[in-house]
């Protein structure tokens, strides 16, 4: 199997230089540059592509958003992962928006960073607990307020899945679930893991909690 191609997006050299020390001992991985910004960043991917971008939100001049928004359009094979220390609903939700595929906090641990990485690269998405923990809250202030799922951009469930998720909420057992809907199991699994990437959660216990949000 061919290494993970990655370019680093770092503008602190410190802290550029720890993950590069991290990954640069996995042999799945191959660090083919490390940058400071994104004039260099478009630079170097004018003579290589990688796989994956791991770069942080905060930098000089563009800033990470405006660097997914670029790949997106541009280089949309490339798979950006995002490492940074601002957190909040907002960075989170436009990151999104732009086309992140993963957003880890730089508090991660090396087995973490590795998996969001391993997981982005098989075309999955990667949210740490943290993000999926700050989205629940988000959903739930907002559910205070009287919003509906539909209002929330890019977050809506369809009728089967709305169907499911009350059940979850009332605590029934995907072969009951089953039974109700009167579809496969594997049927509910592939619905369960449906919502999770629409609402960018991780674990089942997350969709009970989003539910509870919602008050299905």
């Amino acid at each position: 199997m061919k290494p993970i191609k990655i370019i680093l997006v770092e503008d602190h050299e410190i802290v550029r230089e720890g993950i590069k020390l991290i990954l640069s001992d996995r042999p799945e991985i191959s660090i083919i540059g490390d940058v400071g910004n994104a004039m260099e960043l478009f630079k170097l991917l004018k003579k290589d592509q990688p796989d994956v971008i791991l770069m942080d939100i905060e930098l000089p001049g563009i800033s990470g958003i405006e660097i997914i928004k670029i790949l997106s359009n541009d280089y949309p094979k490339i798979k950006p992962l995002i490492l940074s220390m601002s957190i909040d609903e907002n960075t989170i939700f436009y990151s999104i928006k732009a086309g992140t595929k993963g957003f880890l906090h730089k508090n991660a641990t090396q087995q973490e960073l590795l998996t969001a990485i391993n997981c982005i690269y098989e075309g999955k998405e990667y949210f740490s607990q943290k993000v999926s923990d700050i989205m629940i809250k988000s959903y739930a202030d907002k559910a205070k307020h009287g919003l509906k799922i539909s209002d929330l951009p890019d977050k809506v469930l369809s009728t089967r899945e709305i169907e499911i998720l009350k059940y979850i909420k009332d605590g029934l057992s995907n072969p009951e679930i089953s039974e109700k809907c009167l579809i496969s199991i594997r049927t509910v699994e592939g619905h369960k893991d449906h919502m999770k990437r629409k609402l960018r959660l991780r674990k089942g216990s997350d969709l009970i909690r989003y539910a509870l949000a919602y008050n299905f």
